[in-house]
Formats: structure tokens, C-alpha cells, sequence
């Protein structure tokens, strides 16, 4: 059995971990482990899900969330990234599909058998670009922010 680890990423804000994804060959497959904080989840979740016939570990499919009401300003936080393709290449001419991130129940941690053929140095390149994701996702939408508001009322004579 030949395994070949490509990447693992820990990604952290303080002590939280916000994405933890691993990526390796083994036996001629590309397997994609990814595990985000239960916050950032629950920026893609939504009522209604789908099963994909596509996105899957070794055995079962995986459900994700239906399309997302806020995907414009999502797919603005990085340059040439898709979250709506669920379910397609990971690589999609010049855009990388982030569309992983809507799988019901990627804060437990899942596991992806990655179909067809993609070369390791784009392999690299799509998990630098989901990893920049992640970080302006998280400052943006995520990290926690503490606002205070003063109201005075002035008489004015």
C-alpha cells in the first residue's frame, strides 16, 4: 500500500481550530480529509439538503446543504472560487471549488475520495485557496466582535 501525505493544514485563531484538512494518495486515489469548527458550518447550513452522487467517502455519499442565500458575498472574500458546484471538479479551469465546505456534518470531520485525475502542484494550489477562504470567512463572519453603543440624549435650547 503506497500512501503519499500532500498536504495537511491545521488552521487557528487563538486556540481555535477553525480547519483541519489532509490530503493524500493512496493506491492511485486522492482522498481529502476536512474538518472545520462547528461556526463555520453553520455559515453554509441550510434547511432543505441534497445527496450527491459524486462527493463521497469509500462507501456512502454525502449530503450538503441547498444553495446558499449569501454565496455573493462569500465568493468575494478570495478571488475566482465557486461554492455553488457541488458535486464537481475541485479544479474548474482557473476557479477552484470550494463547494466541499456545504457538506452536512464537516465540523465532525469527513472524509472525500476526490474523482479523476488532478496533479498534486494544483492539488496544493486549490487547499492554499481554501485555506485563505477560511481565514477572511472566519474574520469576517465568524470571529467573535464585542460592540458597544453609547446614546445620549442632548437638549438642545
Amino acid at each position: 500500500m503506497t500512501k503519499k501525505v500532500i498536504n495537511t493544514d491545521v488552521v487557528k485563531k487563538g486556540d481555535n481550530k477553525i480547519l483541519l484538512m489532509k490530503l493524500l494518495r493512496e493506491n492511485g486515489k486522492t482522498k481529502l480529509y476536512l474538518k472545520t469548527a462547528p461556526e463555520i458550518e453553520s455559515v453554509f447550513r441550510t434547511e432543505q439538503t441534497n445527496e450527491s452522487r459524486v462527493y463521497k467517502d469509500e462507501d456512502n455519499f454525502h449530503s450538503y446543504y441547498n444553495q446558499l442565500s449569501n454565496e455573493d458575498s462569500l465568493v468575494s472574500l478570495v478571488d475566482n472560487i465557486r461554492l455553488n458546484n457541488y458535486g464537481t471538479q475541485l479544479v474548474d479551469g482557473y476557479r477552484k471549488n470550494l463547494s466541499l465546505l456545504r457538506t452536512v456534518g464537516i465540523s465532525n470531520g469527513i472524509l472525500f475520495e476526490i474523482q479523476g485525475l488532478i496533479g498534486e502542484e494544483m492539488l496544493e494550489e486549490w487547499s492554499k485557496t481554501l485555506k485563505e477562504f477560511i481565514l477572511k470567512l472566519y474574520k469576517s463572519y465568524v470571529r467573535p466582535v464585542e460592540i458597544t453603543l453609547i446614546l445620549e440624549k442632548k437638549e438642545v435650547c
